[in-house]
């Protein structure tokens, strides 16, 4: 997946932020606005298929091995999405960690644990007595 990602994003100077290499991913919903209201629609229908599915497809491997991954998804699983529309936000979340290290031009670094948090999402974090916090 590594390759392919890197073949397709090539020189990551040509996308002036992480948003953009997210829309040419196909991993940020269309948006519509008008007078104050605003409402998201379908993907993007002309963007890069093959960044989009290797994105996709790390997603599924990342939430399976990755702690912090899979309790994003499982968060946003708990508020309502689908599958599928769940796993699209974590590819944009990997998305924009690429966006970032590639900016920086540095390799990526597991950080360990801090005693006083976990890496979880806010919301997942687990209470001594086995009980889940929850936010928003």
């Amino acid at each position: 997946m590594a390759a392919v990602i890197a073949c397709e994003i090539n020189v990551i100077e040509r996308f002036g932020s992480a948003e953009k290499l997210c829309a040419y991913a196909k991993v940020v919903p269309t948006t519509y606005a008008s007078g104050g209201k605003v409402a998201h629609g379908r993907l993007l229908p002309s963007c890069n298929k093959w960044l989009h599915w290797a994105l996709i497809e790390a997603s599924w491997v990342a939430i399976g091995y990755s702690a912090y991954f899979g309790a994003f998804y499982q968060q946003r699983r708990a508020r309502g999405k689908k599958p599928n529309t769940a796993v699209t936000i974590v590819a944009r979340r990997m998305c924009c960690m690429f966006y970032q290290l590639l900016q920086e031009k540095r390799d990526f670094e597991k950080q360990p644990q801090r005693a006083h948090t976990q890496s979880y999402p806010r919301s997942l974090r687990v209470k001594t007595d086995g009980t889940t916090t929850a936010c928003c």
